[in-house]
């Protein structure tokens, strides 16, 4: 069965695609639920402050209960704020209500917002009115005398409806404002995704075709040799014997292809999961140790490698690594600068880094070049590069190396007067 594999600009889309229109939802929810508590709460609040008005516009008359003047107050009440108004005696019965003949109500007594009032506390509930129909909601405020004993009980509503109404009206245009930004969140995530995969699909073709044709130039030479022997060159004892010399630096090539993609692999890994284990050490130790293994190369070309550096200077480092990184420098410094030529290996403290530069007296690279030296087989002169014996991804190693020691690695040069590669590691 044949498994398909979404391409990453897809992946990443819907990843990010999915977090925002969930977060957005979220959001959303939250919003209107905390402005759904908000205006009730406010409303109430509004219909506690319209009661408070009615008493005192009540208590302003005097001490007995007017009947009359409760009525007309509530009818009065009603047309200007468009609130009922409701007033009870402390036994439950009605005398005054702006939507209903008093007589012809029953005793409200047991009503829940009636009774927290009669407790001394302002009641509120939301029901079906039996008067009107209609879900309402009541808010009931105790109304005493000079005693401080209850006379009266005010309530003042309004219908639910009215308020669903605005409730309904938030929700829409709260709904209407999460589609825009869920669309402006799609038009979003589609850039980056193809900001971040755009690029990354294309640091893995180039990746592909690259390592396939570097892998395929040896395979291919040790092939054509091995059926040219075949064939018959192999009766030729001086065919034979360079033919096979030919192929065993190929073979030596395409191992030394393999090993450096594996180191290129393992400094990934690291640096994706737990990093290296770093220890202050000797840098001018690590330096000798990478002039040490560099120094046959060095000899066969006649190269005098010359080290500067402070016996005491010490860096936070992981030495193996730091040293492949140095011997990758030199080695490349020996390998583009002419026989009989100069290599400076220096290694100091500059503020607050450690600092290490490797400088020849080659060729030198031309600017255009310098941004891609550090891409893995990018090479400046491909046919000089693999005549060398260069496999390509010496130069990515080393900016490998320092990304895990959290430093940074640079290229100056100048055409005809040479290059300096220097390595910034932090102190810590």
């Amino acid at each position: 069965m044949k498994i398909y594999k979404k391409p990453l600009f897809w992946r990443l889309f819907n990843a990010y695609l999915i977090i925002t229109l969930v977060s957005i939802a979220l959001i959303i929810c939250y919003a209107f639920f905390s402005f759904s508590r908000l205006y009730l709460s406010q409303t109430a609040r509004d219909l506690e402050n319209r009661g408070q008005l009615v008493a005192k516009m009540i208590k302003e008359q005097g001490s007995a209960i007017d009947p009359v003047f409760i009525e007309k107050l509530c009818q009065i009440f009603d047309v200007k704020t468009a609130t009922r108004v409701t007033v009870l005696l402390p036994s439950g019965k009605v005398i005054g209500d702006s939507a209903e003949d008093p007589s012809s109500m029953d005793n409200h007594g047991e009503r829940k917002e009636i009774r927290l009032a009669l407790n001394g506390r302002t009641g509120i509930a939301t029901r079906l009115s039996d008067t009107l129909q209609v879900t309402m909601m009541y808010v009931a405020i105790p109304l005493y005398n000079e005693n401080r004993e209850i006379i009266a009980i005010v309530r003042t509503a309004v219908p639910v409806t009215t308020i669903d109404n605005v409730i309904h009206h938030a929700y829409t245009r709260m709904t209407i404002f999460g589609l825009v930004i869920a669309l402006a969140a799609t038009l979003i995530s589609l850039f980056i995704s193809y900001k971040i995969s755009s690029p990354i699909e294309e640091l893995r073709r180039q990746f592909v075709a690259n390592v396939s044709h570097e892998l395929r130039t040896p395979i291919t030479s040790i092939k054509g040799f091995i059926e040219t022997l075949l064939d018959g060159a192999m009766n030729n004892p001086d065919d034979t014997e360079r033919f096979l010399r030919i192929a065993g630096r190929q073979a030596d090539r395409l191992n030394a292809i393999v090993e450096d993609l594996l180191t290129m692999s393992r400094l990934e890994q690291e640096e994706k999961e737990t990093g290296i284990p770093l220890e202050k050490d000797s840098l001018c130790s690590v330096i000798d140790n990478a002039v040490q293994v560099c120094a046959t190369k060095a000899k066969q070309k006649n190269t005098q490698i010359e080290i500067r550096c402070g016996e005491h200077l010490t860096a936070s480092m992981n030495a193996p690594l730091l040293e492949q990184a140095i011997v990758n420098l030199i080695d490349n410094a020996i390998k583009f600068s002419p026989a009989g030529s100069k290599v400076w290996i220096e290694g100091r403290q500059e503020k607050k880094e450690t600092v290490i530069h490797v400088r020849d007296n080659g060729c030198g690279i031309d600017a255009r070049h310098i941004p891609h030296l550090f891409e893995r087989f990018y090479r400046i002169d491909k046919a000089r590069s693999r005549s060398l014996g260069g496999t390509g991804l010496g130069l990515a190693i080393v900016k490998h190396i320092v990304l895990l020691h959290k430093g940074r690695v640079y290229a100056e040069s100048i055409p005809g007067e040479g290059s300096v590669f220097s390595i910034y590691l932090p102190m810590k």
